[in-house]
This record gives C-alpha cells, structure tokens and sequence, in this order.
C-alpha cells in the first residue's frame, strides 16, 4: 500500500544507531522505562531509495531517489528495518541515482 500522506516508504541501505538504542537492547533502561514494546526494531536516521510514495504525491520525491532522513519523536523508529516510512519534510536528496 502506498505510504501515509506527507510520508515516503524507503528500502533501507544504511542506519545510524543511537545510545539510547544500546541501552535499551541491553536492558539497562527496564528499571526506568520498562521493557520495550514489541516489536521493537531500534534504529534512527536512514539513507535508502524511495519505494514509494503517497497519492496525490506531493512531496516532491519520486520512487528510485535516494534520500537521507531523520526521524523526530520518541520510541523505536525502525530504522533496521528492511523498509520503513519517513516523514517527507524531514528527507533530503532526491537524486535519482537509485532508478
């Protein structure tokens, strides 16, 4: 399906880790925050290829970009993941290397 307004799906080709995500695969924040809700897949800012992109496109992305993005907000933001959905408005890029 095609990713929610204002947000980009990207295959994933690199992540950066955090120590926050360290802490918390090694259990040193269960104390304090409990264990993590599952699943849970650590990883923040992401470089990829759009895979898709929303309809209407507005964003300003097309599949095949390769893009850098962060992430804002708490919790697990599945940069890991194989694929995962950016905010549009925090990505940049756009080259079309990756088509």
């Amino acid at each position: 399906p095609p990713p929610p307004p204002h947000h980009l799906t990207l295959r994933v080709a690199a992540c950066a880790l955090a120590p926050g995500d360290a802490r918390v695969l090694s259990g040193a924040t269960r104390e304090i925050q409990g264990p993590p809700s599952m699943p849970y897949v650590p990883g923040g800012d992401v470089a990829g290829v759009v895979e898709a992109v929303p309809e209407p496109n507005s964003t300003g992305f097309g599949v095949g970009d390769r893009v850098v993005a962060q992430f804002c907000g708490n919790g697990p933001r599945g940069g890991l993941g194989e694929l995962v959905n950016v905010e549009a408005g925090l990505a940049g890029g756009g080259g079309g290397g990756g088509r």
